[in-house]
């Protein structure tokens, strides 16, 4: 059986946004190493060593030199990062997002039950999205779900996808870096996953569903919830459905 994997990046803080989203794609481990290979030769054209949706958006980092990054150049780039993820993954996308005046008014008891932070939340009903969409279509292989690391709220959701029977979530950086005195490859899945999870939470936070980046992917298969129900009982079942192991 192939394997298979699940990129999830996340966008927003609990700490200080107003919602957090989480996002990615599927794929065979081979398909994302064809990926990765074309991935960065495209990045390389442009004399990039990575992508981050946020300093892409915000002309930071390596996109500061507004003379090189003309509008017709980012327009360019961003369009061909797109079409990479639809060439190497199963042409679905996956992702949630949580307002967090909804999730405020969650029971304490509820969330302690769950382990439940948003990002718990968001994350856990990505992974319920993957799993519902392989019983659709009798996927019997293996999955992975990796997700990157150092967002808040890592131990809950490996303790919550634990307690439910799931695989254990890897978690990994996106970008390559020094951990330790040893050098960790980046898995770079997680940079496209990157890109839905941030136009999902300006989607979210901006009610903005007309950017380009949100509406070619809008063209991919798979539905992109938002937790926003105020009533308490209506959001306690959208709580509870998407904890229930398949």
């Amino acid at each position: 059986m192939r394997e298979l994997v699940a990129a999830f990046d996340a966008s927003g803080k609990e700490t200080d946004q107003s919602c957090v989203a989480v996002d990615g794609f599927i794929a065979t481990s081979d398909e994302w190493d064809k990926f990765s290979s074309e991935w960065m030769k495209r990045l390389s054209e442009d004399g990039l060593s990575s992508f981050h949706m946020r300093e892409f958006a915000h002309w930071r980092g390596q996109f500061s030199d507004r003379n090189y990054w003309k509008e017709e150049r980012r327009r360019r780039l961003l369009s061909d990062l797109i079409d990479l993820v639809r060439s190497h993954t199963f042409q679905m996308k996956f992702g949630c997002s949580v307002l967090l005046t909804t999730f405020a008014r969650l029971p304490q008891d509820v969330k302690d039950e769950y382990f439940l932070t948003a990002y718990v939340l968001a994350a856990r009903t990505c992974v319920s999205q993957v799993r519902m969409w392989a019983l659709k279509e009798r996927i019997t292989s293996p999955i992975r779900f990796v997700f990157e690391t150092g967002d808040e709220g890592q131990g809950r959701l490996a303790k919550r996808m634990i307690d439910d029977g799931l695989p254990v979530p890897e978690f990994e950086p996106k970008t390559d870096r020094i951990e330790k005195g040893r050098s960790v490859r980046g898995f770079l899945p997680l940079q496209a996953a990157d890109i839905l999870a941030y136009e999902h939470f300006i989607a979210t936070r901006d009610a903005r569903f007309d950017r380009t980046p949100f509406k070619e992917f809008d063209k991919m298969p798979g539905a992109l919830t938002t937790y926003a129900k105020a009533d308490y009982e209506e959001f306690e079942k959208l709580v509870r459905l998407p904890l229930e192991p398949l």
